[in-house]
């Protein structure tokens, strides 16, 4: 049986503009982190784009889910023990090293988003809990 590699970071795309964002993200990262294994989520058909070598594993779309549950799904179906979830549309400026160290100690890691706030009363949530970005998302599986 195969070891899951330790750590990587996972894209998840949809649609030549989306996957044309997470080719440029990806470059970003192996410029700043060219040893961490990455791996994008894409149907066949956008995997065409994708240039040779650029992602270590290219994995299948669930044909039967809607575009925000195949981002859920690939969340879950991570090929790594420690994950950096990227939105096609981030730049990575420097290593981050220090979001997989953060997971010997929590399971996730996300940030605030910045002008997010639910509508008071929404859900019976009050306006004060913070909404997170989802764009940046740091985990284990557990």
């Amino acid at each position: 049986m195969q070891e899951r590699p330790a750590r990587g970071i996972i894209y998840f795309a949809i649609g030549g503009k989306y996957v044309r964002e997470a080719i440029v993200s990806a470059h970003s990262v192996r410029k700043a982190m060219p040893d961490i294994p990455l791996a994008m989520f894409a149907s066949d058909e956008d995997a065409a784009m994708i240039p040779q070598g650029l992602f270590d594993m290219r994995l299948p779309l669930d044909p039967l889910l809607g575009i925000k549950a195949q981002k859920i799904a690939s969340l879950r179906r991570t090929p790594f023990d420690r994950t950096l979830y990227l939105d096609a549309d981030t730049y990575m400026a420097a290593p981050v090293p220090e979001l997989f160290e953060m997971l010997d100690n929590f399971d996730l890691a996300m940030t605030i988003a910045s002008l997010g706030r639910l509508p008071n009363g929404w859900e019976g949530v009050p306006s004060s809990f913070p909404v997170y970005n989802s764009g940046v998302i740091a985990y284990r599986p557990s």
